[in-house]
């Protein structure tokens, strides 16, 4: 149940970057530099995150299988 929560926060936080380069789209030359570079920042960041929980949850699925079956 934890790990649904983890990811719908991952992919808000995702949603708040994108919102974030838009609103860089706006700013002047310097403005919207350093916005761009902060959302892509926490999207690649919430990318990682997402991707990594996945793998583990893989993990942790294929370690309980493995325990059930002979």
């Amino acid at each position: 149940m934890v790990g649904g929560i983890v990811d719908a926060i991952l992919l808000v936080a995702m949603a708040l970057g994108y919102i974030v380069c838009y609103l860089a789209n706006r700013e002047e030359k310097t403005l919207r530099l350093a916005g761009y570079l902060i959302g892509i920042f926490i999207i690649l960041l919430s990318a990682m995150l997402i991707v990594n929980n996945l793998v583990l949850n893989l993990r942790f699925c294929e370690k309980k299988v493995s325990l059930v079956m002979p």
